[in-house]
């Protein structure tokens, strides 16, 4: 037999063996042999979190009375029965500054309203001040002396004026805390009770007209709808409780009072007939046990910021950009002077050239939000700030990070595998992208189970279960960034892989409240959810754990 016969029959048995696998899979397709995820699944993570979390008392805590000052509360000549004649609605706010125990970590505003804000200086410091508990209890011995000394700056109900300061002093607040860190303001929740003892009035006194009541009422609560959406975006969260004192008509005033306190997350008016009992008002009960406007719970799932499935393979993204490190010329670095130091994995969505061509002179390119987006990196994407642009129940950063479109509502596209973007994104998969035969060790494995009944979560919210079975880890370089905010955020060591959970709190009725995106606070990311490759850890979180990453109107 020819020397060239024989070598064609070895080659010929050859491909017969190695092709004899696709033989007999219907259809075939011969694509290139991946390489292997190393990956480590030694973690366990167990814990509880609540649609919608009560402020801690281990929390910074921000308590707003605004305090119905108008001539009704006293016996005028000619008027009905002063409503509360003895000053008993300042003594139950002062027994919440005594004896809430709250610590020392709460603050407190006073807002007396009547035709305008009592007590006001040239520069309006009612509106932007937060006291300590002495000047607190100062403060409301000063409004017990207007009522009995100065009746004649008791005028009327102007609830306008009240909602006007309430939003300015959060303004303030904010940005005030902004400029220190987004930290300092994230840890930050602010309550606020709403006293008052009858139907508003404009500013000369002049009843709401019948026919204007739902109007106006529905002016009122989108003042304080606003002030809670722009609060809740940078703070930890934020709570509006009207409260209603005396025997005038509760009816007539809980049309202005409802619509307020449900746009403020909380159920009901509460209303008090009798404030000479101490348990009538009791406030430090309302505040850290409050009962909620419903939510429910959407969407919950676990990202690793760390790993990147691509093509099948799980891969180490060390600086949390969205490019694996083996794809990135710049693996340790988020933000480069080629892109404007702007975040790269916005970058990688953008024509060519658009980073580096876009004028940072007009935004802020520091701060950094808890999604780990400047300003400029809004802007130059025309994010909203909001934590999802499409409404498709996945945030704008886990989108970025997994290949998704964050102008785009592709919640439910499907690449032909079988599973919508959602789904892959609850394992940790590419999204957008056509994938079978991936090994169950590379996958999360998250489960989120919602409680029948209540052991931990507050009246009118959904409790839920959190079991974590895997949790796959890959081998990193170490991360830090010259930013400290981004450093605290998304900076690790060599190998370490972090974590976090995001979960969608949807109110019953969107006429009545926000959609909030919750995710783990930056500190609990770094002391729970920061894992080592190859290490064994078992870790539980607790509703305090988590806080409002972002907030927007469906």
């Amino acid at each position: 037999m020819p020397r060239w016969i024989k070598h064609s029959a070895v080659i010929l048995l050859f491909l017969g063996l190695v092709t004899t696998p696709y033989i007999n899979c219907g259809d075939v397709k011969l694509t290139k042999m991946k390489e292997a995820s190393v990956v480590s699944n030694s973690i366990k993570v167990e814990g509880t979190f609540c649609s919608q979390p009560p402020p801690s008392s281990t929390n910074p805590l921000s308590v707003i009375f605004i305090i119905d000052m108008s001539g009704s509360n006293i016996n005028r000549p000619g008027q009905p029965p002063g409503t509360d004649i003895g000053g008993l609605r300042f003594t139950r706010v002062e027994e919440f500054i005594n004896n809430c125990n709250a610590g020392s970590n709460v603050r407190y505003s006073i807002i007396p309203f009547s035709t305008n804000i009592l007590l006001n200086d040239a520069n309006n410091s009612r509106c932007k001040t937060f006291y300590n508990a002495n000047q607190a209890r100062s403060v409301v011995g000063q409004l017990r002396n207007i009522q009995n000394s100065n009746p004649s700056a008791m005028a009327y109900t102007n609830y306008q004026s009240a909602l006007d300061c309430l939003n300015v002093l959060m303004q303030e607040d904010i940005d005030t805390l902004l400029a220190q860190s987004p930290a300092a303001a994230k840890n930050q929740f602010y309550t606020t009770y709403f006293l008052t003892d009858g139907a508003p009035t404009d500013e000369v006194g002049t009843p709401i007209p019948a026919g204007q009541i739902d109007a106006v009422a529905a002016a009122y609560a989108g003042s304080v709808r606003a002030t809670s959406i722009f609060t809740k975006q940078a703070a930890g969260g934020f709570l509006f409780q009207s409260v209603y004192y005396g025997n005038r008509d509760f009816t007539l005033a809980n049309r202005f009072l409802l619509p307020m306190t449900q746009a403020g997350g909380t159920a009901a008016t509460i209303q008090a007939t009798d404030l000479s009992s101490p348990g009538t008002l009791n406030f430090c009960q309302m505040t850290f046990e409050p009962v909620f406007v419903p939510f429910s719970v959407k969407n919950p799932f676990l990202m690793n910021y760390n790993a990147l499935m691509k093509n099948g393979v799980l891969l180490p993204d060390s600086d949390s950009d969205g490019r694996p490190d083996s794809q990135d010329t710049t693996p340790v670095a988020r933000r480069t002077p080629n892109t404007k130091e702007l975040f790269e994995g916005i970058c990688n969505l953008m024509p060519a050239g658009t980073c580096a061509a876009f004028n940072t002179s007009g935004c802020n390119n520091t701060l950094i939000d808890l999604f780990g987006f400047t300003a400029c990196d809004r802007q130059v994407m025309s994010l909203d700030g909001k934590g999802d642009l499409d409404h498709d129940g996945m945030p704008d950063l886990a989108e970025i990070l997994k290949g998704g479109l964050v102008s785009t509502k592709d919640d439910d596209y499907t690449a032909g595998d079988g599973l919508t973007n959602l789904q892959k994104l609850r394992k940790g998969r590419q999204l957008r992208f056509f994938e079978v035969g991936i090994d169950p060790k590379t996958e999360i494995n998250a489960v989120f189970t919602r409680q029948n009944v209540n052991t931990i979560c507050q009246e009118g919210t959904e409790e839920y279960k959190i079991s974590v079975h895997n949790l796959p880890l890959v081998r990193t370089k170490a991360y830090s960034s010259a930013n400290a905010t981004e450093n605290s955020y998304f900076g690790h060591g060599e190998e370490e892989n972090l974590a976090n959970i995001y979960f969608y709190s949807e109110p019953s009725n969107p006429e009545l409240a926000s959609t909030q995106i919750f995710g783990l606070k930056p500190d609990v990311v770094r002391t729970k959810m920061k894992f080592r490759f190859g290490e064994s850890k078992h870790i539980y979180l607790d509703p305090s754990d988590f806080t409002v990453v972002g907030t927007f109107e469906e």
